[in-house]
């Protein structure tokens, strides 16, 4: 009897251990699948992120370029401004319009600082500004010369010389113009 009542308690050990090592493995199995479900859902809040970032991004150009004093600038570009204007003819231009010239420059050397750092994309800069560098950005380039000369009378020729101004906007005017047109979906 006795030895009929071991027999019986290592069966139930045995069960009691087939049952723990099988909830240790269901155990292991839920534990595997959270974490495969909390990397998914951090990928999908990464992808939103992103998403939300060049929305963000795209708005600031946008924004920048909806205001009254740069489309002004974008006025005098094409209509005041010649492609060898002379730093004389800058200097006559009124106070209205060198902050709206300046505003504009800078605005542009702005994103172009954020385009080489990869924070903006140069496909999107591009969107905005394409338009307007094809046939302004000699007139641009001249105006960073004219600004770096004024910028060299004020301040003098050693300290303008260590950064010269708005190296980023010239960079972003040479990547755009290597890039194709773009043209609008039909």
């Amino acid at each position: 009897m006795v030895k009929l009542s071991v027999m019986y308690l290592d069966m139930q050990n045995k069960r009691r251990g087939m049952d723990i090592e099988t909830a240790a493995n269901f155990g292991e199995m839920l534990g595997g699948l959270a974490i495969l479900f909390t990397l998914i859902f951090g990928a999908r809040q990464i992808k939103q992120w992103n998403e939300t970032v060049k929305i963000n991004s795209a708005r600031d150009v946008a924004n920048h370029l909806s205001s009254p004093s740069i489309q002004y600038a974008i006025v005098l570009l094409v209509n005041v401004i010649g492609d060898d204007m002379t730093f004389e003819d800058y200097e006559s231009l009124s106070r209205k319009d060198k902050d709206s010239i300046n505003a504009f420059l800078f605005g542009l050397n702005t994103h172009g600082i954020l385009v080489a750092k990869g924070i903006l994309s140069l496909e999107l800069v591009s969107l905005f500004y394409q338009q307007f560098t094809i046939g302004l950005s000699k007139r641009l380039r001249r105006l960073v010369e004219l600004v770096s000369i004024n910028a060299k009378n004020k301040m003098g020729v050693e300290k303008v010389e260590k950064m010269d101004p708005l190296q980023y906007m010239i960079w972003l005017l040479d990547k755009m113009d290597d890039l194709p047109l773009f043209k609008a979906p039909e």
